[in-house]
Order: C-alpha cells, then sequence, then structure tokens
C-alpha cells in the first residue's frame, strides 16, 4: 500500500477530532470559568491530551479568543525569549501550553508570572501541575476500537484490546503501529499470531 493510502497516515490521524465520550464542552468550558480560566489537562502519553488541546484552541478562536500556544518537547525545554512580547493581542487572550513538564523550574515560574496577564491559561502534562485540574485524558480499547473505525479501517475488539495493552494503553503508538501493519499489506491478524508463536 502506498503512504496515501494508508489509513493510519499521520495527516488523517492527527485530524481525528477528541473523543470526549459522553462529556459535552458546554459542561467543560463551565467548570474552567469556575476555576478562573485555569486549568490542566493531565494523562498519560498517548492520550489525547494535544487533541484536547488542538480542539479547545478553535473552541476558543470560535469564541474570538486571540491565542497564544506554546509547545514544549524533551528537545525544546526553554522558554523562547521575549516570548510574550510578540504577542499583543487586545482581551480576552488565551495561553496554552502543551507538554509543560518539559520546562525547568525558572522558566515554569516565568511562565506562571506572565500567565496573570491572561483570561485563560491552560496547560497540559503527564503529571499534576500548580493549576487546577480541568480535565484528565484516559483511554481504553473502546476508544482504540472507535477511532479505527472512524478512520475507515475497523479492527475487531479483541485486536484493539491486545493492541492497547501492548502499548500500555497509549493510542498514538498503537495508532503508529496499524500504519506498519497496514503499510507493509500483512493483515493485523496474522502479525499477532507471529508475536504470539
Amino acid at each position: 500500500m502506498k503512504p496515501r493510502q494508508n489509513p493510519f497516515r499521520a495527516d488523517v490521524v492527527t485530524a481525528l477530532p477528541f473523543v470526549f465520550a459522553g462529556r459535552d464542552f458546554e459542561s467543560l468550558w463551565r467548570k474552567l470559568h469556575n476555576q478562573n480560566g485555569r486549568g490542566a489537562i493531565v494523562g498519560p502519553c498517548g492520550s489525547g491530551k494535544t487533541t484536547f488541546l488542538d480542539a479547545f484552541e478553535r473552541e476558543l478562536e470560535r469564541r474570538e479568543f486571540a491565542v497564544l500556544r506554546l509547545e514544549f518537547r524533551s528537545e525544546s525545554r526553554r522558554l523562547p525569549r521575549d516570548w510574550n512580547r510578540r504577542f499583543c493581542a487586545p482581551k480576552p487572550a488565551a495561553l496554552l501550553v502543551d507538554g509543560y513538564e518539559q520546562l525547568g523550574a525558572f522558566d515554569a515560574w516565568k511562565l506562571c508570572r506572565a500567565a496573570r496577564s491572561f483570561s485563560v491559561f491552560v496547560a497540559t502534562s503527564h503529571r499534576n501541575l500548580p493549576l487546577p485540574l480541568w480535565f484528565e485524558t484516559t483511554t481504553s480499547p473502546q476508544l482504540l476500537e472507535q477511532l479505527c473505525h472512524d478512520l475507515g479501517a475497523p479492527i475487531l475488539g479483541a485486536q484493539a484490546e491486545a493492541l492497547w495493552h501492548k502499548h500500555g494503553g497509549n493510542v498514538r503508538l498503537a495508532l503508529r503501529e496499524l500504519y506498519d501493519f497496514y503499510g507493509t499489506g500483512a493483515p493485523l491478524k496474522n502479525r499477532e499470531n507471529k508475536k504470539g508463536s
């Protein structure tokens, strides 16, 4: 199969909407409002924190917020120089931070101090933050099965469960493995049998 035909290619997977699993956004918005616009999105790797933040960013823009988004990874742990001076927008403004836990203590302190001037300050992390918990991301074999169905490449519930357990609940890694399965043309069932032999 050619990469552009693979149902699990990155551009398609990243375009998947966040699955709220029974939660509605309006109730979450009210909860954030009650927390003075401050909130942490907490969950393990591959549980949808960035996808949730993407959905929230679109919602903020729909509500006519000016949005400043910062992303931190293991290879980029520092605040950019004069990051907040480059952002000049009328209120209301929102600061979204993806990967907050990557920051060192001093940069995290500077960020929190500067965030006081924003109406909304939301950050993602693998662990609890000095922000009130707003939303906790979780995954399940059923979620993985649903995502595969949404991508037009349904898998059996038993396969979804085995793949979910194999990657410790990290749906992102499970979808990457499915990309490889489809790329080689070998059915997932056959590949699982080889793993078990």
